[in-house]
């Protein structure tokens, strides 16, 4: 159920890029680049860091698909680490979701949701994976 070498080093650096993305986009927006009079809003590095995401986020998911038919396969069906792992799945279809409602959402109650779901749970996201790692490394048996 461990996971190669090459897969880990894509899986870690698509993820810490995909974070960093996220949350200098979120930083610069809330934080570094409030609305006012001489900002308007929305600079360019806050597009940068926008773009770097979105072009990050489907080579991410390619990533994790790739899991399936081993990882998760296997690990399933050895019954270790379950509970981890479907509230990593899930946790994962919500960031899909509310990734797609930033885009998609009908109305602004909707998209202010979907940026809120989204944000929050992204940047819990390391922690959630280091602890399903954590959690997989303690099932193991040697």
């Amino acid at each position: 159920m461990k996971l190669s070498k090459s897969q880990k080093v894509i899986l870690y650096v698509l993820c810490s890029a995909l974070f960093i993305s996220g949350a200098a986009k979120a930083l610069y927006q809330y934080i570094l680049q409030p609305d006012g009079p001489f900002t308007p809003g929305y600079s360019e590095l806050e597009q940068v860091w926008l773009t770097a995401h979105g072009i990050l986020s489907p080579l991410y998911l390619v990533a994790l698909g790739a899991l399936i038919p081993v990882h998760m396969k296997r690990s399933w069906a050895a019954g270790r680490n379950q509970a981890s792992g479907v509230f990593i799945v899930t946790i994962h279809l919500v960031l899909i979701a509310t990734g797609l409602g930033l885009y998609y959402a009908g109305t602004e109650s909707l998209r202010a949701i979907s940026v809120s779901v989204h944000l929050w749970i992204g940047l819990g996201l390391p922690l959630i994976l280091i602890g399903h790692v954590l959690l997989g490394r303690t099932s193991r048996k040697f």
